[in-house]
């Protein structure tokens, strides 16, 4: 009886066991690399505040107070009020939705227009690879922002075609980013026995070559997010984004500069936003370079 019901436990006990163990490799990493676990600590935590905005706000973000105009900081306003009596506290949450969500679109976009393109060129090579890389040159020799205002002023003001203007103006990298993955792969030996065994090109694409290049593009994205939060806060600074009377950290951070005469302090709360959120796009990128590359995952 004894032995059957320590047979029973077994299986808990190893369950129990093998989370401890990797709770404490995580604790492990996380003191030798403090920066990555911060930045990790610090998206998770804006990711839950974005998601509980409407119950850790006050206030809509929309909610004009010509009474409580430019006022400081405080209980019922704690990042204050900008010139129309809108709560700021609201308006960098809600704003930070917009933020984010735009960011991830850009990526989206720029994901989709570049990688079939980089795949396709480093494929199939000869007179397409040289006709698309000329016309990714061309797009890569623009100033990105300038691109960007170009692209809208096409389109029209809005958030979205603001981030469809800037996943266009990122698809080049991904394009060539890709492009030199695919050649370095399509001449390994599992690629020519893969095509030796009758294997079709668009399965060789899909089931050998995509699989093993998309790596360095899951580290660009880390790092294109940060690049597309910026594009949108210039963007929407500039009116060619986010249009009122909805909110996001460019437009807020632009509705802050105009009044900082009056209270300087409430550039701090968007600029702060999109200064964090940025290096931890950018040091989560470098973390995802090194956990995915077994080289360097090794040398450290």
């Amino acid at each position: 009886m004894t032995t059957t019901v320590n047979a029973a436990r077994q299986p808990g006990l190893s369950n129990e066991a093998a989370q401890a163990s990797r709770l404490r490799k995580f604790l492990q990493w996380a003191r030798r690399e403090p920066a990555a676990a911060a930045a990790i600590a610090f998206l998770a935590l804006l990711g839950a505040m974005l998601a509980l905005a409407p119950l850790i706000t006050w206030h809509l973000p929309e909610t004009q107070d010509f009474v409580n105009t430019l006022q400081g900081p405080s209980w019922n306003h704690p990042f204050g009020t900008d010139d129309l009596g809108r709560d700021m506290w609201a308006r960098v949450i809600f704003g930070g939705r917009v933020s984010i969500s735009a960011a991830f679109l850009a990526v989206i976009v720029a994901t989709v227009l570049g990688v079939p393109i980089g795949v396709l060129t480093g494929y199939l090579g000869g007179k397409f690879d040289d006709i698309a890389m000329r016309v990714v040159d061309t797009l890569m020799s623009f100033p990105a922002i300038i691109l960007a205002i170009a692209v809208t002023a096409a389109l029209g003001p809005g958030v979205n075609n603001a981030m469809i203007a800037v996943g266009i103006v990122l698809a080049p990298i991904y394009a060539r980013l890709m492009r030199g993955q695919v050649m370095s792969v399509k001449g390994d030996l599992y690629v020519e026995a893969a095509r030796s065994y009758g294997a079709r090109h668009r399965e060789v694409v899909l089931r050998h070559i995509i699989p093993n290049s998309i790596q360095p593009v899951i580290v660009q994205s880390a790092l294109t997010l940060a690049v597309a939060l910026i594009a949108e806060a210039s963007l929407s600074f500039l009116g060619l984004g986010v249009q009122p009377p909805q909110s996001s950290w460019g437009s807020v951070l632009g509705r802050a500069y105009r009044n900082m005469y009056h209270d300087a302090t409430q550039m701090l709360y968007p600029g702060g936003a999109i200064l964090l959120t940025v290096l931890c796009f950018n040091t989560l990128g470098d973390t995802l370079r090194v956990l995915l590359d077994p080289i360097t995952r090794r040398s450290r």
